[in-house]
């Protein structure tokens, strides 16, 4: 009786620990549901959760998958320009030297140069210019010329390509705006000391008065390295042919004004006085 007694007590006791873990078990079960519930809708919700991100990617690679379709498939101009934009190499030369027919037009070349340069894609600059494109083409909103898009985007390995090929790097824009102003605007330093190694000019104003110094005025590690690379930055003197006509109020040919302004210094603004480099730091 005592060892039946016994065994029963324990089976009693295990059949209660039982019941109690299943009911806990029930219970984590239902919260863990509810939790999986929640995230789900949350998911729905806030962007920056798991599932959103994951949507992002999969249109982000569609959109790369259908970009390389266009590529492949696609017709005439806008096939050229997809190439031009990812760098595909091989598909621009099909289209431009060995189709037979597709023949590109200046607008289809301006635009293919406009995002080769936008992407930095060299090889495909290089292509392009060979084949006719123009590096001053300026066809594009707010008359952005391709070294300027490439300045923009801090690309400046494609952007001396563009200036090796004829670009020009003093070209403004619809608002009076040179590569270095939007250089200066990017804190791109890099850019700047590329183009003041080229040339170009450093103390232009653009349509509100404004030189490159004057549009890197933010506080920024970049923004100083671009004023450091401004402030170094001497204007040329424009040296004109000596062979020119005499002018006929006072005698002196343009190559007498140049002596004299490159001595005296060359007036910056329109008034009397003079605007040196110092002065806008």
């Amino acid at each position: 009786k005592m060892i039946s007694g016994t065994s029963s007590a324990v089976t009693k006791v295990d059949k209660d620990e039982l019941v109690k873990w299943q009911e806990e078990h029930k219970k984590k079960k239902a919260a863990k549901s509810a939790l999986d519930l929640g995230i789900n809708e949350l998911f729905k919700t806030e962007p920056s959760w798991r599932g959103a991100r994951r949507k992002n990617l999969l249109e982000q690679r569609m959109g790369e998958a259908e970009a390389e379709h266009k590529i492949r498939v696609g017709k005439g101009r806008q096939e050229l320009w997809e190439a031009a934009r990812v760098g595909n190499f091989e598909r621009i030369m099909d289209l431009l030297f060995r189709s037979k027919d597709y023949k590109a037009s200046d607008k289809d070349l301006g635009h293919s140069i406009h995002n080769a340069a936008a992407k930095g894609r060299e090889d495909a600059l290089d292509l392009l210019i060979r084949h006719g494109a123009d590096p001053c083409d300026q066809n594009m909103p707010m008359g952005f010329s391709p070294v300027m898009v490439a300045a923009t985007k801090g690309h400046v390995h494609a952007m001396l390509l563009l200036v090796d090929r004829g670009g020009d790097v003093n070209a403004k824009n619809d608002m009076q705006q040179t590569a270095m102003h939007i250089a200066a605007l990017r804190g791109h330093a890099h850019i700047i000391k590329a183009l003041v190694a080229e040339g170009a000019e450093a103390w232009h104003k653009d349509y509100y008065g404004r030189t490159a110094l004057d549009c890197c005025k933010m506080e920024t590690e970049e923004h100083a390295l671009c004023r450091d690379v401004l402030v170094n930055a001497k204007p040329k003197p424009k040296v004109k042919k000596v062979a020119e006509a005499v002018d006929d109020t006072d005698g002196t040919t343009p190559a007498h004004h140049w002596l004299v302004q490159s001595v005296h210094g060359e007036p910056r603004l329109g008034g009397d006085g003079f605007e040196m480099p110092t002065n806008l730091a």
